[in-house]
């Protein structure tokens, strides 16, 4: 949502020059919601019918929730099993509220953004940004580096993959008691700097300090320890291997 006017001008001026090309932007005519967690699927499946259980992970259908046509979709955001719905517009908050009168919670953004960070996905505007390649943001499963055809970044994809070197988003705890924040400033045990935080949480389910960040080259390996500038102090942590708790979404 935040992206849709960049992102708007960006497609097209990719398309400008193409005959074969035709762009609607119908942002403003759709809405979406995401239901997420444990009992999503029971949820969903009572409103739009069981068939909506067979649905794979990352596959979508048109379905009718409660006669509102929409696109339904089994992935999200939160590492749990889940859906996300598109429909139009003017029929979301009736959307909505069928959901809830189903047994579906509101949950806010700082939850979800606590959800997310547990599986070490990355934001916008921390993680990823316009300066980021998929390479250092552990992205890389993404892209096909040897597809014949060529696509936007991929002759310099393929040099920073060939020259390595570059530096990688890691996931770390902390071993003393403190909340990582984004921008604070990683260092080694002699206070050289080797990365920063790009978000960092207090982790609910492992009542523990957690955050991701950019590491140099070095300094990346799991088990390394690290140390993190809070206040004045250098508090120790360890880089782990993400995702931080195991994931609960259903990918049979």
């Amino acid at each position: 949502a935040s992206r849709l006017a960049t992102d708007w001008q960006w497609v097209n001026n990719r398309a400008a020059g193409r005959s074969n090309i035709m762009l609607e932007n119908l942002s403003a005519e759709k809405g979406m919601v995401a239901v997420q967690g444990p009992q999503a699927e029971a949820i969903v499946s009572e409103l739009a019918g069981a068939e909506v259980a067979r649905l794979g992970y990352y596959h979508c259908q048109q379905i009718e929730i409660a006669g509102i046509e929409a696109l339904l979709s089994r992935n999200g955001y939160t590492g749990e099993d889940g859906f996300e719905i598109i429909c139009a517009a003017d029929r979301m908050a009736t959307l909505w509220e069928i959901l809830r009168t189903a047994g579906a919670k509101p949950c806010g953004l700082g939850a979800r953004d606590t959800l997310r960070l547990e599986m070490g996905f990355c934001l916008y505007g921390h993680e990823l940004d316009e300066n980021t390649t998929p390479l250092e943001a552990g992205l890389g499963w993404t892209m096909d580096l040897e597809k014949e055809t060529e696509f936007v970044g991929a002759t310099t994809l393929g040099q920073l993959h060939e020259a390595g070197g570059y530096r990688r988003l890691r996931g770390f705890r902390m071993l003393e008691r403190g909340i990582p924040r984004s921008d604070y400033l990683i260092v080694d045990q002699q206070g050289a700097s080797i990365g920063r935080v790009t978000s960092g949480t207090q982790s609910p389910v492992l009542d523990q300090g957690i955050g991701l960040g950019y590491l140099d080259r070095g300094a990346q390996k799991i088990g390394s320890h690290i140390f993190i500038e809070m206040r004045g102090k250098k508090l120790l942590a360890e880089v782990v291997k993400l995702p931080f708790v195991q994931a609960g979404v259903k990918k049979g």
